[in-house]
C-alpha cells in the first residue's frame, strides 16, 4: 500500500547530541528513504546535531540559545524577547501549516504542541521520559496538552508504557513500545584502536587495568553523586581489584570540577578515576570499556546501553530505575538491586575476573540488537502508523 504523501513535521526538544535527538536522527534518515511526502523538522533548540537534521530536511530552529538562558533576562530584555519569539514562532508555523502529522520526539514539547494544534492535524508522542524527567521538564499545563492532544503515544520501554498508561492514565490502546534504536548496530570496534590507545597513554592507564565507564551528563538522575563511594567501597572490598573508572560527559569547566578533584585527592582514590568532558567520541570512549555502568537513578532506555551492546560490552545497572533491565534481562549484562552499591562494585569485580562471563553476555548483548533495536526497525514501524493514521 503506497502511502499519501502528506506533510510530516519531527519535532525535537533541542539538537543536542544526547539520547533523544540522536534516536530522532537516525529514525528520519531511515524513514526519508520509505516515505514519498515532504518531512520537516523543527528544533525547539540548536546544539551540535542540527546541521545532521539540515541535511535530512526542511529545519527550523526557533531558540538559537537555550532557553534556561533566555528565561533567565530580565525586565526590558525579557519581554523584548518573548515579543521576538512570539514573532518568529508565528512566521515558523504559518510555513508548517500543510504538514498534517506532527511528530513529537519527547513528552516536553506541550507548550509548542498546543500552537500547533488545528482541525484535521495529528499527533503522535515518542515519550522517552519518566517522573522525575517530566516533573522538571515541563510544566502541568503543557503535559497536559500533550496528554489531551496526542492521537498515538510510543514509548522507550515498557516501565514507561506503565508510568503513561498507569500514572498518566493514557488508554493502554494508543500506545506502543518502541524501544530505543541506534543507526550503527554494526560498528567496528577496531577502528576505535588508535583512540583507546591515546587515552589509555594519556591517563597512563596500566595494560592489564579493567575499564569501567559511566557515559552520561553529571548529574543527580544519571547518579553521578554515586561514583565516589563506589570507588571506595571497590577498593576496600577489592584491595587486589584492578578497575579503572571513567565517567564521560563531565563539565571540566564547571567549579564543580574543582571541588570533586579536591575530594578525589583528599580520599586518595584520583588515580582511579577519569573525568572527561562530553563530546563527538562518545562510541570511541565506549570503545575501550570493558564493562559499561549505568548508575542512573531513573533512566528509560538509555541509548548507551545500546551502543555498548553494540561493541558487545555487557552493562551494569539498577533495576527499579527505568528500562535498561528490559534489555540487559540478566544474561547481557548484570541487574542490582537499586543504589546498592556494594551489589555494583561486586558486579564489576564478577565480570573483571571472569573473562568468559564478560565476553558471553557482551555477545548476548550484540545479538540482541538485531531484534528491533535499528533505526530501520523503528522507521518501518513508524512507516505503518503513517499508513493508518
Amino acid at each position: 500500500m503506497e502511502t499519501k504523501a502528506n506533510e510530516i513535521l519531527f519535532v525535537s526538544h533541542n539538537a543536542s547530541r544526547s539520547g533523544a535527538p540522536l534516536i530522532l536522527l537516525g529514525i528520519i534518515r531511515e524513514f526519508k528513504n520509505l516515505y514519498k511526502g515532504k518531512l520537516k523538522v523543527l528544533l525547539m533548540e540548536g546544539g551540535e546535531l542540527q546541521e545532521d537534521f539540515q541535511s535530512l530536511a526542511d529545519t527550523y530552529i526557533l531558540y538559537k540559545q537555550p532557553r534556561f538562558i533566555l528565561q533567565s533576562k530580565k525586565g526590558f530584555a525579557a519581554k523584548f524577547l518573548k515579543l521576538l519569539y512570539n514573532i518568529k514562532a508565528r512566521i515558523i508555523l504559518a510555513r508548517l501549516k500543510k504538514c498534517r502529522l506532527v511528530f513529537l520526539n519527547t513528552i516536553t514539547n506541550g507548550h509548542i504542541h498546543r500552537k500547533l494544534i488545528s482541525p484535521g492535524r495529528k499527533f503522535m508522542t515518542y515519550v522517552h521520559e519518566l517522573e522525575s524527567s517530566t516533573k522538571f521538564g515541563t510544566d502541568a499545563i503543557a503535559l497536559t496538552t500533550v496528554l489531551k492532544h496526542s492521537n498515538y503515544f510510543w514509548t522507550g520501554s515498557e516501565v514507561v508504557r506503565d508510568f503513561l498508561v498507569e500514572g498518566k492514565q493514557v488508554p493502554p490502546g494508543i500506545t506502543e513500545v518502541v524501544y530505543s534504536s541506534l543507526a550503527d548496530i554494526n560498528p567496528n570496534r577496531h577502528y576505535f584502536s588508535e583512540f583507546i590507545d591515546s587515552l589509555k597513554k594519556q591517563f597512563q592507564i596500566p595494560t592489564d587495568a579493567f575499564i569501567v565507564g559511566v557515559v552520561a551528563n553529571a548529574e543527580w538522575r544519571k547518579g553521578f553523586d554515586f561514583l565516589f563511594p563506589l570507588v571506595k567501597i571497590y577498593l576496600e572490598k577489592y584491595p587486589d581489584g584492578k578497575a579503572i573508572f571513567l565517567w564521560k560527559g563531565y563539565n571540566t569547566g564547571s567549579k564543580s570540577y574543582y571541588f570533586d578533584t579536591f575530594d578525589l585527592k583528599k580520599t586518595g582514590i584520583d588515580k582511579r578515576i577519569i573525568l572527561l568532558p562530553h563530546d563527538a567520541s562518545n562510541l570511541a570512549t565506549i570503545a575501550a570499556l570493558d564493562a559499561h555502568l549505568l548508575l542512573s537513578r531513573e533512566d528509560p532506555f538509555p541509548l548507551v546501553v545500546l551502543e555498548a551492546a553494540s561493541l558487545e560490552i555487557p552493562t551494569i545497572c539498577f533495576r527499579d530505575a527505568g528500562g535498561s533491565p528490559e534489555f540487559v534481562s540478566g544474561d547481557a549484562g548484570i541487574c542490582v538491586d537499586y543504589g546498592n552499591l556494594i551489589q555494583v562494585a561486586e558486579a564489576i569485580y564478577e565480570l573483571e575476573n571472569n573473562a568468559a562471563k564478560r565476553i558471553e553476555m557482551g555477545a548476548k548483548a550484540k545479538s540482541r540488537l538485531s531484534q528491533g533495536y535499528s533505526s530501520k526497525d523503528a522507521a518501518l514501524r513508524l512507516l505503518t502508523l503513517v499508513e493508518k493514521m
